[in-house]
């Protein structure tokens, strides 16, 4: 154990890639515009923790909650978007503790699960 101000940390904070971006001197941003989808529930539905309505960009969803991951699924997969804008962080574990729930395969980006 050392007094405060006793070590100095480098790098700790970066990700594994963006620290070899750095030290290779790589520009880490994208070369292309990227392609995003935008995702809102209301907030009843986090309430509820059964999502049977959402807005995808300017598409509104409805229907049983099968319906509603399935419609989502295929958008993603479509779309292969770089970004997810979210009206809401908790909007994440909800679709998939309800895929769990519902026993049906359910992903939301190009790996699977979620972090």
């Amino acid at each position: 154990m050392g007094l405060p101000g006793e070590y100095r940390c480098y790098n700790v904070d970066f990700s594994r890639e963006f620290r070899y971006c750095l030290e290779k001197r790589i520009d880490p941003l994208p070369t292309h515009d990227l392609s995003r989808i935008q995702i809102a529930v209301p907030e009843t539905e986090i309430a509820s923790e059964s999502v049977t309505e959402l807005t995808i960009d300017d598409e509104t969803v409805t229907g049983g909650g099968e319906d509603v991951l399935a419609t989502l699924s295929d958008r993603v997969e479509s779309v292969d978007p770089d970004v997810l804008f979210l009206n809401t962080s908790d909007l994440i574990p909800v679709l998939f503790q309800q895929a769990d729930r519902l026993d049906v395969e359910f992903q939301l980006g190009r790996r699977p699960g979620w972090q």
